[in-house]
Formats: C-alpha cells, structure tokens, sequence
C-alpha cells in the first residue's frame, strides 16, 4: 500500500453585484486545490482554478486540511508512469 499525506485547501468566495440599486450576493462554487493557498494569493488562485472573470470577488473562507491518500501497489503500477533512474 502506498500512502501519501497531502495539504489540500478548500476556498469558498462570493461575487458582490449591484442591480437598480440593491446589492446581489451570488454564492460562488467551493474551489479545493493543493496549491499554497495565503490570504494574499487566495482570489488568484480562485480565478485560475475556476476561469471566474468577474471583477468584485470576495473570498469568505479558506479551510485548510491534510488529508492522507492511499492506494494498492496494483493500481498505482497500473497508473503511474515508469521513469529512468
């Protein structure tokens, strides 16, 4: 068995809008990735994971977790590619 911790962070953000003068909130999709995601960085990296282009995004949280992944050796040799070494 092949086991492997990974960081995986989950971005939650909403996009603000004004329509005849009332504020929209739209709920956007929950984004996870396993890039290094900072409160600086976090709206970048929503936009190239998800393609958003909207101009008032606002990122309501950033949940990160480790999560362990394992697999069989049958499917990992199945899967993975052989390399020279």
């Amino acid at each position: 068995m092949i086991k492997k911790n990974i960081t995986v962070t989950t971005i939650t953000a909403d996009s603000v809008n004004v329509d005849n003068g009332q504020c929209v909130i739209q709920h956007l999709n929950t984004v996870t990735t396993t890039k290094k995601v900072t409160e600086k960085n976090a709206a970048k990296i929503y936009r190239a994971e998800t393609g958003y282009s909207g101009a008032n995004i606002y990122i309501t949280s950033i949940s990160t977790n480790v999560v362990r992944y394992e697999m069989d050796i049958e499917t990992f040799m199945k899967y993975a590619k052989a390399v020279e070494i």
